[in-house]
């Protein structure tokens, strides 16, 4: 991707609209003549973020081990977690806590009727809106507050009991 489109969709970003994603349409829809299915992917809301966060966890995948992949630890990642790299672009598609029940038929039809190129597009594309710095700096906001210890100590020595 160029600098162009990277603005782009942080533009899109941004502005909440989300990023549209034109897939190609399998094979039995392109008999009806339904060459493209649009998929718009949005920032996702807290909850499914937690959802999103909790699989990609789950896969035990190191930034830093990505970063020296060769073409056979590329086929492991994709044979021990394509499953749930599928649901993680489930989740972030549907977007909504009342059709997380779609989750699994959604994974299922991007594992089965996605090329590779547009099912890792679809993950950066979600990484991009999922941006975890501001949740990085509440924690860490939270972290410096020490919230047992009184806030006026002098109040309660001249007060007495």
């Amino acid at each position: 991707m160029d600098a162009k489109n990277i603005e782009k969709l942080a533009a899109d970003s941004l502005l909440n609209r989300g990023v549209r994603y034109n897939m190609p349409a399998p094979k039995f829809l392109r008999l009806l003549f339904i060459k493209h299915i649009p998929i718009t992917l949005r920032r996702p809301y807290y909850g499914i973020s937690t959802h999103i966060s909790r699989l990609y966890v789950s896969t035990g995948i190191d930034p830093e081990t990505t970063k020296e992949l060769t073409r056979h630890k590329i086929f492991e990642l994709h044979h021990s977690h394509g499953k749930t790299f599928s649901k993680i672009i489930a989740y972030a598609v549907l977007n909504s806590f009342f059709l997380t029940w779609l989750v699994r038929p959604l994974a299922w039809f991007f594992r089965a009727f996605c090329h590779e190129e547009e099912f890792v597009t679809m993950l950066y594309i979600i990484l991009a809106l999922s941006a975890k710095k501001d949740f990085v700096d509440i924690i860490g906001l939270a972290a410096g507050m020490v919230v047992t210890s009184p806030a006026n100590e002098t109040s309660q020595e001249n007060e007495g009991s």
